[in-house]
């Protein structure tokens, strides 16, 4: 299980809480929907919806200091290029450790002033 962690974001933006802030607010915002969307791809078994989903939000991970996830979400996103074979068991797992995450990051966001 990885911790999330503000050190990227922070560096990208040094002395701005308030982008900090925001930043932050829209991943808590959008990411149960990305989970949803996730979990609808594999489901219905859509590989190019799913390569999408994964290759778009894993910059996302890197803000919040998911690297593990974000590495996966890049990984799988460029092997679904090639191969739409879909790692459910993955997905699955990447979700649920967002989920468990969330409630980090709203801890996090809420230390900045």
């Amino acid at each position: 299980m990885q911790t999330p962690h503000l050190k990227h974001l922070i560096a990208f933006f040094p002395n701005d809480t308030a982008m900090q802030r925001e930043i932050l607010t829209e991943f808590l915002l959008q990411t149960p929907f990305i989970i949803q969307q996730l979990k609808t791809a594999v489901l219905t078994k859509n590989a190019k919806m799913l390569q999408t989903l994964l290759h778009t939000f894993a910059p996302n991970l890197y803000y919040v200091g998911l690297t593990q996830s974000q590495a996966l979400a890049q990984h799988y996103s460029h092997q679904l290029l090639t191969n739409p074979d879909i790692p459910e068991p993955i997905i699955s797992q990447l979700c649920e450790d967002l989920l468990v995450a969330l409630p980090q990051i709203i801890a996090l966001r809420d230390t900045l002033i």
